[in-house]
């Protein structure tokens, strides 16, 4: 990985630049990571048909769970209250106490264990060393990423080229001796509303109100996955326990770029037809039903032996 110092006046402070280069190797992870994912895009009219049968089929297996649970369960109701709440009612019914149903031929699924290639999977990826990754990022103008974490008790900030809307979709990542969990909170930032929202408070001197700078970026290398780090100290990019998970991270951008930013776009367009299926079908109110039957315990069972 190269590193370069560069200076911005602007700014004042030395930022040590992050540079990740296309390689090969690079190259050959994207193929393979690609291989294997959802690698087209979503159109309306697509997302709008999964989600309908997502939707449809969770209701399907709703419906087989009520049903299997009922046949499951034999009692008869003894006594039943109804409320009436207008657009839906209450149901309590006072029911025997239920026995449940065993299969006739007593079968009991076996476990049928894990496959010898899991397992093996499994086993390499216990030999690597595990890291957690925290952030909290804003997206400015969806051109470039403002990243913030902590180390201890120190706080770190750098900026970056990648739009980390793209890196939303996933929880963990893997190198050849790492595994990285990655947790991240996210939120989206117009330069222009902020610059209104500083002008207006300022106008009318709001107490309390904290200024918020826009920042300034470095000259990023055009095609390049880059980050800068905010620091007047040039030797704080050696702290490869600071920084090594950063680099990691934009690292795992640069080799799955593509099929990250489709996964993003199928959770754009999913999320969407998830609205508008639920706008044009609203949850009709269903009623409750509760089933309860007494319990005897064991001073009940006394008495009634004496």
């Amino acid at each position: 990985m190269k590193k370069i110092i560069i200076a911005l006046p602007m700014l004042a402070v030395g930022l040590p630049l992050f540079s990740q280069e296309k390689s090969e190797s690079a190259r050959q992870v994207v193929e393979s990571s690609e291989a294997k994912s959802l690698s087209w895009e979503l159109s309306d009219a697509q997302a709008d048909a999964l989600v309908q049968q997502k939707f449809e089929a969770m209701e399907q297996r709703k419906e087989e769970r009520v049903e299997q649970l009922t046949s499951q369960l034999n009692y008869k109701v003894i006594d039943r209250k109804v409320v009436d709440l207008g657009e839906r009612k209450i149901i309590m019914n006072r029911v025997s106490p239920p026995e449940k149903s065993v299969p006739a031929d007593g079968a009991v699924e076996e476990d049928a264990g894990q496959p010898e290639e899991i397992r093996e999977q499994f086993i390499q990826s216990e030999s690597k060393e595990y890291k957690f990754i925290s952030l909290s990022a804003t997206v400015y103008d969806r051109k470039f990423t403002e990243l913030r974490w902590r180390h201890g008790d120190e706080r770190f900030l750098a900026y970056s080229n990648v739009d980390f809307n793209f890196m939303g979709g996933f929880g963990s990542f893997e190198t050849d001796d790492t595994n990285y969990s990655f947790f991240m909170g996210i939120g989206n930032e117009s330069t222009d509303a902020l610059a209104e929202r500083n002008r207006f408070a300022k106008e009318r001197n709001l107490e309390g109100y904290v200024e918020r700078q826009i920042p300034q970026m470095p000259e990023f290398t055009p095609g390049s996955v880059e980050y800068a780090v905010v620091s007047d100290d040039p030797s704080i990019v050696e702290r490869d326990e600071v920084f090594g998970q950063i680099s990691a991270l934009h690292a795992y951008y640069q080799a799955n770029e593509k099929r990250l930013k489709t996964e993003y776009q199928r959770r754009e367009a999913l999320n969407a037809a998830r609205k508008r299926y639920e706008a044009a079908n609203p949850e009709k109110p269903k009623d409750t039903i509760i089933n309860f039957w007494p319990i005897r315990g064991s001073i009940h069972q006394e008495q009634g032996e004496r």
